[in-house]
């Protein structure tokens, strides 16, 4: 689930690509620990996620420039998907299920436009290219598995793509500070 799209992180903010790799590491290795009490929670969590991308992608927006409508896509599709799950929760089963493959899809996209549109330079280009393509790649798994199984298959799933979803952000926070330092 994509976070935040910009290859080229504004001054001073490379902790928030930080903060999200975290969490997204420690959600990720939650749902190999507790799979049954993640599965509980995955809905409410996944809506809580989207909310914040679509903040985050929002607030990125004033700061990015030429790519500007990128960030304001991302946060549209975020904010749209995170207030469908939280005020709907019956949708759960299929239509949660379906929600979050079609959302890490789109994302990845834009993340993945992103890291090429964003006027980076270097490994923050391949990371946040990277990123967006886990994004993708989770997505897709998401819709070529039945739902039934998927959703079950959806907890180790999610746990990968967070852990190295989380562990590239991170790494993407690390090249951000460096370059905002210089």
């Amino acid at each position: 689930m994509s976070a935040v799209l910009e290859a080229k992180a504004p001054q001073g903010q490379w902790w928030a690509f930080l903060l999200l790799g975290i969490i997204y590491l420690l959600f990720g290795i939650a749902s190999f620990i507790w799979p049954i009490d993640v599965a509980e929670i995955l809905i409410l969590a996944f809506g809580i996620f989207a909310l914040v991308a679509g903040v985050v992608a929002l607030f990125g927006m004033f700061k990015a420039g030429k790519s500007w409508w990128i960030f304001l896509c991302k946060g549209i599709i975020s904010l749209a998907a995170g207030t469908i799950v939280l005020f709907n929760p019956v949708l759960a089963g299929f239509t949660i299920y379906m929600l979050i493959a079609i959302w890490a899809i789109v994302s990845g996209l834009f993340e993945f436009l992103g890291a090429f549109l964003g006027g980076a330079k270097g490994g923050g280009v391949v990371l946040l290219a990277i990123a967006g393509i886990f994004s993708i790649i989770f997505g897709v798994l998401l819709l070529v598995l039945h739902w039934v199984t998927g959703f079950l298959a959806l907890m180790w799933i999610f746990g990968f793509y967070g852990i190295l979803y989380g562990i590239t952000l991170m790494g993407y926070s690390a090249t951000a500070r460096n370059k905002s330092i210089a």
